[in-house]
């Protein structure tokens, strides 16, 4: 191996060290700031209604996940089931725990999806569009709850920023994409990738309808996640509106996507202090609401964890009456 493939592999495996050592240093910042007591207390005194409220929302997420890639994977004449998907789904939470990162949990996803339907390029491509979808919900969704804070009198903020140039950014890329000329690209690459540009571009072809339902889902999934911040923020006593959270859950969760934290470790609590700290919310709450968001985002994780159990135990009780029977 070259002295140059090699400096790209040890950058590889040192990435995760870093995003842990960034994590850790922000954090480490925040709570220099904010008193570790003050947002235990917080916590400890959170409305546990409020917080039972959340977690059948949360688990509806990969659900609703689930069938816009059902869409997508019927589309392509796959025979994939919604709980197939949902399953997956939850299982990629659990592994996401260990392996962080978007493009790990999206190759462990398409990895189990392969071992139900051998069609690599056909669910990569689906993964990819589905995805994509799901960061235009966040952005369509989030640019409404800013324009509608801006309407009724709310001020510019700073974490605007993040919400505006991720939906600018899209729009130019499906503007792009959709013109004449871009329709006309040849296919130069050979091989797999070809087959995966090509199956890609064929999702420009959905029915109207088709196309209607998956950006449905892609709104109702995010909505879904920003009635659970609300409830969360109820929970820990933050007086912000819905509409404030749902352009501020949308902000901070486009700075969560960027890979430089170990699942957005550290981003999304300064995120969220610089974000409420126009709206009187204290520091140690604003830190209190982050670590909730975080925790029962872990509950679909250990759903998926004990789904994972179940897959490596029924063959062995399969195998163990087996061998009872002869």
């Amino acid at each position: 191996m070259s002295a140059t493939g090699l400096s790209k592999t040890s950058a590889r495996r040192l990435w995760p060290l870093v995003k842990l050592l960034i994590a850790v240093g922000i954090l480490t910042a925040i709570f220099r700031l904010v008193p570790l007591t003050d947002v235990f207390g917080a916590i400890g005194s959170a409305h546990v209604t409020y917080l039972l409220a959340s977690v059948p929302l949360i688990l509806l997420g990969p659900y609703l996940s689930a069938a816009r890639l059902k869409i997508l994977t019927d589309y392509q004449g796959m025979s994939l089931t919604l709980p197939e998907i949902a399953e997956v789904n939850f299982v990629t939470r659990f592994y996401g725990l260990a392996v962080p990162g978007q493009l790990a949990t999206g190759a462990i996803r398409w990895l189990r999806l392969t071992r139900i339907e051998d069609r690599k390029a056909e669910i990569l491509a689906a993964i990819l569009v589905s995805r994509f979808l799901h960061l235009a919900g966040l952005c369509l969704l989030g640019t409404a709850f800013f324009a509608v804070e801006l309407a009724e009198g709310g001020e510019a903020s700073i974490m605007g920023i993040p919400l505006i140039v991720g939906t600018l950014g899209l729009a130019g890329l499906l503007l792009l994409l959709g013109t004449p000329r871009a329709r006309r690209l040849p296919l130069r690459p050979e091989g797999r990738l070809r087959r995966l540009i090509a199956t890609t571009k064929s999702f420009r072809n959905l029915s109207r309808r088709q196309f209607s339902r998956v950006v449905l889902l892609s709104l109702a999934e995010n909505l879904a996640a920003t009635i659970v911040v609300y409830f969360l923020a109820l929970a820990v006593e933050v007086s912000v509106s819905f509409v404030s959270l749902g352009w501020i859950r949308a902000a901070v969760q486009l700075l969560v996507f960027l890979p430089i934290s170990i699942a957005g470790l550290g981003v999304r609590e300064g995120g969220l202090m610089l974000a409420l700290e126009p709206y009187g919310v204290s520091g140690a709450n604003a830190v209190a609401l982050s670590l909730l968001v975080f925790g029962i985002g872990l509950l679909v994780g250990v759903i998926g964890g004990a789904l994972e159990l179940r897959r490596h135990l029924l063959p062995m009780r399969g195998a163990a009456k087996k061998a009872h029977a002869e």
